[in-house]
């Protein structure tokens, strides 16, 4: 339930700063958009897992060339493991949820034919994290779920590194590789960081 509330504040955020663009005239000179994808998510101990992200970006060209990007992107992070003994499989999926606010610098080496290119740091939230458990033994499958939210370290910083490509005037697509540089976890002894593989469409207002 607390995601889908940051989710919803985060559309909220973004229908408000869309209607003032209107009204105001310093935000003319932002483009918005909106985005939806896919991230292939894993901590530097884990496998990969599959989660999603949603939110939306506002655009502010300093040439035809340049430009600064800052975003608000509820993301699915984390990672799964699986084990096996004994006849037992044990899958391990570490499931967090961050509010993340990258700011790209994007170049545009081709103006007007829509492929960009971006990097930058981000700085992420955590407001979500829960771990699942599923042992499978012969037929029988136990499942035990808890929340690690209090074991894991509330804020992050990383690197973003991507592209994108505006297939016409309102619809692109994105592929970004996000790194994290900093722990996850309160009481690793070894650093435990982020890191993703995004995927996605964006619609520009």
């Amino acid at each position: 339930m607390k995601v889908f509330k940051h989710i919803l504040l985060t559309i909220s955020a973004l229908g408000f700063v869309a209607n003032t663009s209107a009204q105001a005239p310093i935000f003319s000179m932002f483009d918005y958009s909106a985005k939806v994808g896919m991230s292939i998510s894993k901590l530097s101990t884990t496998d990969s897992r599959l989660a999603f992200y949603i939110g939306g970006a506002a655009e502010y060209y300093l040439d035809e060339v340049l430009s600064v990007q800052p975003e608000l992107i509820i993301t699915g992070q984390g990672g799964r493991t699986k084990l096996k003994a004994e006849g037992a499989s044990t899958v391990t999926s570490t499931r967090l949820t961050y509010l993340d606010i990258p700011v790209l610098l994007k170049v545009a080496p081709m103006p007007g034919k829509g492929l960009s290119f971006e990097a930058g740091p981000m700085m992420g939230f955590c407001v979500g994290g829960k771990v699942r458990n599923k042992t499978t033994l012969d037929s029988s499958t136990n499942t035990i779920k808890e929340s690690i939210y209090n074991n894991v370290n509330k804020m992050q910083f990383g690197l973003c590194l991507g592209a994108s490509y505006v297939i016409d005037n309102n619809i692109g697509a994105q592929f970004r590789y996000n790194h994290g540089l900093t722990n996850v976890v309160k009481s690793a002894n070894d650093k435990v960081a982020n890191s993703s593989f995004e995927i996605g469409a964006f619609y520009l207002f």
